[in-house]
């Protein structure tokens, strides 16, 4: 609709012009000014198919499909010093491309006052990843669920 709305509004401006400018042209029939119109429907048409399939292509604008998921710590994690784990995560099925993955804390259960701790996604590839989870000085953590999001 909007389409239409634009190609009739050009038309009134090209006539519009064309009278303050004082050209004088040959009367349009009917006929005419709907063969101008099927046209620039046709070219406006082409633009938009052209433009759907840019849009695809753009990597950074198209995603096919998003996969979501948990990766939960398998033990507790005491000591002193840096201490990670790394929990794999395989996707339901391989994406076409390398997909950006999202990671963010669901819970949490930690057995002292300083609570410090690490989620980061690692080794991405078309089939699965690696979600890395750490805690570092005298930190203690029982157990860490990460919630974890894939899209390409």
């Amino acid at each position: 609709m909007k389409a239409a709305t634009c190609i009739f509004l050009c038309i009134l401006s090209v006539i519009a012009a064309s009278e303050v400018t004082g050209d004088v042209a040959a009367p349009n029939s009917l006929e005419t000014l709907e063969k101008q119109l099927q046209d620039l429907k046709a070219q406006v048409h082409q633009l938009q198919a052209k433009s759907f399939v840019n849009h695809q292509r753009d990597p950074l604008v198209y995603v096919e499909r998003c996969e979501s998921g948990i990766a939960v710590t398998g033990y507790a994690m005491y000591g002193n010093g840096i201490r990670t784990q790394d929990l794999p995560v395989l996707f339901s099925r391989a994406f076409r491309r390398t997909p950006v993955v999202t990671v963010g804390l669901k819970q949490l259960d930690h057995g002292n006052q300083n609570v410090r701790v690490t989620v980061a996604e690692q080794s991405i590839t078309t089939t699965g990843m690696i979600v890395r989870v750490g805690t570092f000085a005298d930190s203690v953590l029982y157990g860490l669920t990460v919630n974890w999001m894939a899209c390409a």
